[in-house]
């Protein structure tokens, strides 16, 4: 595998983080998709943190270097649209370190949602800065370099959430004195503001972001610009739609949902971070892969899958979900996505059912 091709594996296998309510334990799940592939030295390291363990990261080395994977959000099938939209719907916050007592501003400001996931205590254990799941991160991954030969690289990634959450782990990672080689993210929301973005990316030029076509996700939170061709998408395509039986059901709604969140959204300053490297549509067997598109293709692209998808009697859950999810395939089915775009073809025979990616969160 290739570089990006491995980040999405491990953002992947981050997912099968399993944390037990009832006895307070952190395990990693063996799966036949993505652990095998990875082909891990020693059993990586699961951490989580806050309320019943949502918000986790896998560090573990392989051949590739050591690997720093943030999980994406978990969420069940009743509703979980508007669960992420409440989750993706939240004010940008000024970036403190330490977390707690005696932090000092970094002098930006981040989405307060990925900034309390990272510093998130242990379940049950006080919010001290030790206990903080990105200090847990960091002790981990100074744990691999002491026995790691030298120069060893360390990456950073994630999924979802995992990769809003990814950027700020590294950028505390350079500040703690660890150097990050790369970091590559897949559907991530946008992390940080304007002010974010102008301290990140001089210390991370070559960071890489995957977006698919179908796929809403990365393009919250727009900024004004954004916000005005993203809306401007909704009218152009979506509009046409209101009068047809059944459909216009669907769309009407959708349509004012949209509207109200993106002028929430537009008020903030969020602005997306390095390179995008966007998926396109399976197009004569093989899925185009273009270098930072205009906002108002990818939403054109975005809201031409979603109306195909539902003039072809699809639902809105599936159709949003098929274009967010890594996984490679459901059930026997071939997934056309993220990991298609960015691994090939990588379902032969579809058998991913001892994958927990992106299942509903199991405690036991």
């Amino acid at each position: 595998m290739d570089l990006n091709c491995t980040m999405l594996y491990a953002s992947g296998a981050a997912y099968n983080i399993e944390y037990n309510i009832a006895k307070n334990t952190v395990t990693y799940v063996d799966d036949s998709v993505y652990n095998s592939a990875l082909g891990w030295l020693a059993p990586p390291v699961p951490i989580v943190g806050g309320q019943k363990g949502i918000d986790a990261c896998l560090v573990g080395r392989n051949a590739t270097g050591i690997i720093v994977a943030a999980r994406g959000t978990l969420f069940d099938t009743n509703g979980y649209i508007q669960d992420w939209l409440n989750d993706f719907r939240c004010e940008p916050a000024e970036f403190m370190y330490p977390f707690f007592v005696g932090g000092q501003s970094l002098n930006c400001h981040v989405h307060s949602g990925f900034y309390g996931a990272i510093s998130s205590a242990l379940p049950g254990k006080p919010a001290t800065q030790a206990n903080s799941l990105y200090s847990r991160v960091q002790a981990a991954v100074k744990a691999l370099l002491a026995t790691a030969p030298a120069a060893t690289p360390v990456y950073v990634t994630g999924h979802s959430k995992g990769g809003g959450m990814a950027p700020l782990l590294a950028y505390l990672l350079h500040l703690n004195g660890i150097q990050v080689a790369q970091v590559v993210t897949f559907a991530g929301p946008r992390a940080g503001e304007a002010d974010f973005k102008a301290l990140y990316e001089p210390l991370f030029p070559n960071h890489l972001r995957f977006e698919n076509y179908g796929d809403v996700i990365p393009l919250l939170w727009p900024d004004q610009a954004a916000a005005d061709d993203i809306l401007q998408a909704v009218s152009d395509i979506l509009g046409p739609l209101k009068n047809i039986p059944l459909i216009g059901d669907i769309v009407s709604p959708l349509i004012t949902a949209i509207q109200t969140e993106i002028t929430t959204m537009e008020q903030w300053n969020y602005e997306p971070l390095g390179t995008e490297s966007f998926i396109g549509p399976l197009t004569n067997g093989s899925q185009p892969i273009i270098n930072n598109p205009p906002v108002l293709e990818q939403a054109m692209d975005l809201l031409n899958n979603l109306v195909s998808q539902l003039m072809a009697g699809n639902s809105l859950e599936t159709t949003v979900m098929l274009a967010h999810t890594i996984r490679p395939c459901l059930g026997t089915t071939p997934v056309v996505g993220y990991m298609s775009g960015v691994c090939g073809s990588v379902c032969t025979t579809c058998d991913d059912s001892s994958v927990a990616s992106e299942l509903p969160l199991r405690h036991a």
